[in-house]
């Protein structure tokens, strides 16, 4: 054939095919990653003996999970209980845990109709939202703790909801 180049069969004098070199694919065995992790066990035992959990979320300070009963419990990353920061938040399984990028505040919701925003350290904004539908999701805002931000949320069943903070503490709903 013209143009194609042969690509040489011997190097140094070794034959290069695949009898000799002995590298079949029968004989390549792909090694998986290995990662390095260990089980996160101090008070997790307790927890999922009495309540299952229903979500999970992970903060670069904590680990929040809700489970079945209602609870939210706030974790350290070695799996220690907070029980200062655990309550039971809801009538119902917890859906979804949203923390703010600060870690000082977490919303939760539930099949129960509320939204409950919880301060961890600090009461200020600590509340219990009632809403006329149910929300499948929520999203609390980076800088809820921070004044003068709105402290806003998003709910999710439907449609989107944004709620905004008001002067007197009620909500705002925006479709």
């Amino acid at each position: 054939m013209q143009g194609v180049e042969e690509l040489p069969s011997k190097v140094d004098g070794q034959d290069l095919s695949e009898e000799h070199t002995g590298s079949s694919d029968e004989d390549d065995v792909l090694l998986e990653p290995r990662f390095k992790y260990s089980r996160i066990l101090s008070s997790t035992p307790a927890i999922f003996a009495t309540s299952p959990p229903s979500c999970m979320t992970v903060h670069d300070k904590f680990i929040a999970i809700g489970t079945q009963n209602g609870y939210v419990y706030i974790l350290d990353h070695l799996g220690n209980a907070h029980p200062e920061n655990t309550a039971r938040h809801h009538r119902c399984p917890v859906t979804k845990i949203s923390v703010d990028l600060m870690g000082s505040y977490f919303a939760s919701c539930a099949r129960d109709a509320r939204i409950s925003l919880y301060g961890i350290g600090s009461s200020e904004y600590t509340e219990t939202v009632e809403l006329k539908n149910a929300a499948r999701s929520v999203a609390i805002a980076p800088d809820f703790g921070r004044r003068g931000s709105g402290h806003m949320f998003v709910t999710v069943e439907r449609n989107v909801v944004l709620h905004e903070r008001r002067f007197l503490g009620t909500y705002k709903e925006t479709a």
